[in-house]
């Protein structure tokens, strides 16, 4: 009863926020003030979801109460044996509610609840790559379409053999960005493609970033300082693509409010035939790329003022090459001046090098993952049986120097940091895994320390599954405080 005691003491805390807001959301001071207006509304909503479950939560506790009482006193046998069949149901829902009120209660991301800007590029594998990034977008509008989302594209650029080398949409609906933000990355695939003709398997790949859309509020943008052109779409459209400039352009200006450093941002908007529409888009876009700059900015800020002599490693797993990687570069090391960053290298050399023409930064590459689909990639053996994170690592040789490059290898790869470390002798490894995905400390230091170089062990994996409840905090520390502790006797039995 305590437990119950306790959530019903959190929810009841609530009720009196809730009931305010309802209030202030119809008060037309508020409502003229559209930023706070939109950020009450969304309080509102997951203020709504709570009291919805404190609702049943206490009917639960009630009928349980009134089940119990029923069966010790009433006489009649079809009275109480309704009676248990009512505390059965009670019983096996109490635990249900309790968990999910738990997660309610769990401050979300502020992010999740926003819209999202949807990206997929087709990467290594020339016109497989476009028609496997047609794949991906089609099966991303399939899965939109069964959550009820609206899905709009502002931006395509299509492949030769179909597909598309590029395409960028944005994806309306409820808790949109909570739910995709985690298909960012480099995705690949295993197949005769429709471009073979002798049957061989080829590996495609391609790389899919979702960013939260900024609300209008969210960003300010001065619309006078955007200059407008405007042009002829091409494509399918018939007459109209010819005669009516619907496709346009915009160019900003942007001032970096932390360092007053400016850059120019690009952005083109072709895909309705109403140039109205073409600019809202292209604005939306606008609102989201300085939307993502700012709010990373504001989280580095906040590591460097709290945390002066933590080492930041951001991640650019985006599998973006050439002209687009030296963008996120100079994003990551320039303007958020964080201190590595870790780099998906299948894309080849130029997703690589943008990041290693700086000076006291590092790039980690990923070499060798826990994660299962991305180890197999990595496992694929060429037709001399080296396999593909062998010759990720030879081939980085040539990129840099152990002075600033390092490897991911995940933590249950215990046995291949034996190989590894034949090939990069001197090279830190970053090694994710330990403990929540089944890595060995003790395996890992066996195998990937030696005389000249050590590892960084990344334990915050394990550390997400330590505790459910309400000393999350304190169960971290302390199995951080563990990690640490074996890792020193690990070094001691080595050094």
């Amino acid at each position: 009863m305590a437990d119950n005691n306790t959530i019903l003491e959190k929810l009841e805390g609530l009720v009196a926020r809730f009931e305010e807001v309802s209030t202030l959301i119809t008060d037309p001071a508020v409502i003229a003030d559209q930023k706070r207006y939109v950020k009450l509304t969304k309080e509102y909503k997951e203020l709504g979801d709570l009291m919805e479950a404190r609702k049943e939560y206490i009917q639960v506790l009630n009928g349980i109460e009134e089940a119990k009482e029923i069966i010790s006193n009433e006489a009649d046998p079809e009275m109480r044996e309704m009676a248990r069949e009512e505390l059965d149901a009670c019983q096996a829902r109490q635990p249900e509610l309790e968990e999910h009120i738990k997660l309610l209660l769990v401050p979300a991301d502020p992010q999740d609840s926003k819209n999202a800007i949807l990206e997929i590029r087709g990467g290594t594998g020339g016109d497989e790559a476009a028609i496997f990034a047609g794949d991906l977008f089609r099966m991303y509008t399939k899965y939109c379409e069964t959550k009820g989302w609206r899905m709009e594209i502002s931006s395509v650029n299509e492949g030769a053999a179909g597909g598309f080398k590029e395409v960028i949409c944005s994806v309306t609906g409820d808790n949109v960005y909570g739910t995709l933000k985690y298909e960012s990355g480099v995705h690949r695939v295993q197949r005769v493609p429709a471009t073979e003709t002798q049957g061989r398997v080829h590996t495609s790949a391609a790389s899919v970033a979702v960013l939260p859309e900024a609300e209008e509020f969210d960003v300010v943008i001065n619309e006078g300082e955007i200059k407008w052109d405007t042009f002829r779409s091409g494509g399918a459209g018939g007459q109209n693509v010819n005669k009516v400039e619907s496709g346009v352009r915009l160019r900003y200006v942007w001032r970096n409010p932390n360092t007053g450093a400016s850059e120019e941002i690009l952005i083109e908007c072709t895909e309705t035939r109403d140039q109205p529409k073409n600019k809202e888009r292209a604005l939306s876009r606008l609102r989201t790329f300085i939307y993502d700059k700012e709010h990373h900015e504001k989280t580095v800020k906040y590591i460097k003022d709290n945390y002066p002599d933590q080492f930041i490693i951001a991640d650019a797993k985006r599998g973006d090459i050439g002209n687009t990687s030296a963008m996120y570069a100079r994003t990551f090391f320039e303007e958020l001046d964080i201190d590595s960053v870790t780099v998906a290298p299948y894309m080849g050399e130029d997703s690589v090098t943008p990041f290693l023409t700086y000076e006291g930064k590092w790039v980690i590459l990923l070499a060798l993952t826990s994660n299962k689909g991305s180890h197999d990639f990595q496992l694929t053996e060429d037709v001399n049986g080296e396999r593909l994170f062998e010759k990720v690592l030879r081939k980085s040789q040539e990129w840099a120097n152990d002075e600033n490059m390092m490897y991911v290898v995940g933590a249950t790869q215990g046995r291949a940091f034996e190989d590894i470390r034949k090939i990069v002798p001197n090279h830190f490894l970053l090694v994710p895994g330990v403990g929540a995905q089944g890595g060995s400390l003790e395996e890992v230091c066996k195998y990937g320390m030696n005389s000249t170089c050590g590892l960084i062990v990344n334990s915050s994996r394990g550390i997400i599954y330590v505790d459910k409840t309400e000393k999350f905090a304190e169960a971290a520390r302390t199995a951080a405080q563990e990690v640490q502790a074996q890792m020193a006797e690990q070094l001691k039995a080595i050094l």
